[in-house]
């Protein structure tokens, strides 16, 4: 099973995950935000910047790093959560 990461955020649906292609997705609320492949050296950077309440921006990031942390989500820079993973093709 690839990691996956899935929450509410403010009302958001959040979901940062790692497909069996090889490539890390960011969704909100259904659409998808943002797609990269994964690197050779097993790595992926994700990002969208939300507009939410009161016209305060969100930032949102997912990382993957196959060695050392895992599949890792942020918001406004600061980690929400961290799940330690390989994905099923690396």
């Amino acid at each position: 099973m690839n990691p996956r990461i899935e929450m509410t955020y403010r009302e958001r649906r959040i979901v940062c995950e790692v497909t069996d292609k090889g490539e890390l997705d960011l969704w909100l609320d259904s659409s998808l935000r943002k797609r990269r492949s994964i690197s050779l050296g097993g790595r992926a950077y994700v990002w969208t910047n939300v507009e939410l309440e009161w016209e305060m921006h969100h930032l949102i990031e997912g990382k993957f790093d196959h060695e050392a942390e895992g599949l890792s989500l942020y918001i406004k820079g600061e980690l929400v959560k961290r799940i330690a993973a390989t994905p099923a093709q690396q």
